[in-house]
């Protein structure tokens, strides 16, 4: 109790300023303490467009691996990336425990609109479907989401969450990013209509 009588007395004995920068200093160790506060940091950060950049920064054509990942939807319908071959991909690898896949999705979901189906979304997750149905039921999100078992070759390789690649009309990974970023912005709409306009 004494501590906090000390310490009470030694905050009233600050400037405004003081008080204030205190406050702040709360306000930020309880907003990066709970998930939830951190998630609004991240969209925080990704409204101020550091990390947007979509510059074109792979060239690797999918193996017969990943051409034969498979994937299976929420009804159960498997689909294998080779089948989606002579369209523009958008691959997003997320999980539902994963705070920055979390954070990035509203800004995907609002580029998958822009779009308007010139571009095949996918969002491709490690978990069951019953614990990713739920989730999307909880966020109230409506995207094309699958689960896999196995991983997809090298070129799909990747070691963090979230990790996108965009794959061009002829089955070529021509970016990658691994990491929260900001994805509905004028500079990846016209990557993806441009790569929708070209021929496979």
């Amino acid at each position: 109790m004494k501590f906090i009588r000390d310490w009470w007395e030694k905050f009233k004995a600050k400037s405004v300023w003081q008080k204030l920068l205190d406050v702040v200093y709360v306000a930020f160790l309880i907003t990066i303490l709970t998930p939830a506060g951190r998630i609004k940091l991240q969209q925080g950060l990704l409204e101020l467009g550091l990390f947007s950049s979509t510059e074109l920064n792979e060239n690797a054509a999918l193996s017969d691996a990943s051409l034969n990942w498979k994937l299976t939807d929420m009804s159960g319908n498997a689909i294998r990336l080779e089948e989606l071959t002579g369209k523009v991909i958008f691959l997003n690898c997320w999980s539902t425990w994963c705070g920055p896949c979390t954070a990035e999705m509203p800004n995907i979901i609002d580029l998958m609109k822009q779009m308007d189906n010139k571009v095949v979304f996918v969002f491709a997750a490690h978990e069951s479907a019953t614990t990713v149905q739920e989730y999307l039921e909880r966020k109230d999100w409506e995207i094309p989401a699958y689960v896999y078992e196995s991983n997809p070759g090298n070129e799909l390789h990747f070691g963090s969450l979230p990790s996108t690649f965009i794959i061009d009309k002829s089955g070529t990974v021509v970016h990658r990013s691994s990491g929260v970023k900001k994805w509905n912005t004028q500079e990846t709409v016209d990557l993806l209509n441009e790569l929708a306009a070209s021929k496979p």
